[in-house]
């Protein structure tokens, strides 16, 4: 059965209500879930921007911002963010830094499904 990322994400949201909020990439949604359903990870809450961001990399960071900002609005103490790099050009880096938030290491999130040295040997 083929489920749309939306759906996806929302069950993830539904997954978790606890303290822990991720802030991912879309492209990573389904595995996201998957492990969140699999591991029982209540106390992770899920929170995806859409994977077209990488066609527009430069509005990844400004996007990432405003929804660590509307995760402490809703009382998110810890947040995490699920991306890499992804062409920011270490913008992305410096929102994490202002804000106080880790985000996974990595040049491109796609490389997550190879892993980081297959896709550095690919490039």
């Amino acid at each position: 059965m083929k489920v749309s990322d939306e759906e996806l994400v929302r069950k993830g949201a539904e997954l978790g209500s606890g303290q822990v909020l991720l802030i991912a990439c879309g492209a990573l949604a389904r595995e996201i879930v998957a492990l969140q359903s699999a591991g029982h990870w209540t106390h992770l809450t899920l929170r995806c921007l859409p994977a077209i961001l990488h066609n527009t990399p430069q509005d990844i960071p400004s996007r990432v911002r405003t929804t660590i900002r509307q995760g402490r609005a809703d009382g998110f103490q810890t947040i995490l963010i699920g991306y890499a790099d992804c062409g920011t050009g270490g913008l992305l880096d410096e929102v994490c830094e202002d804000e106080g938030v880790e985000r996974i290491e990595g040049p491109h999130c796609y490389a997550f499904f190879d892993g980081l040295e297959a896709f550095a040997a690919r490039a």
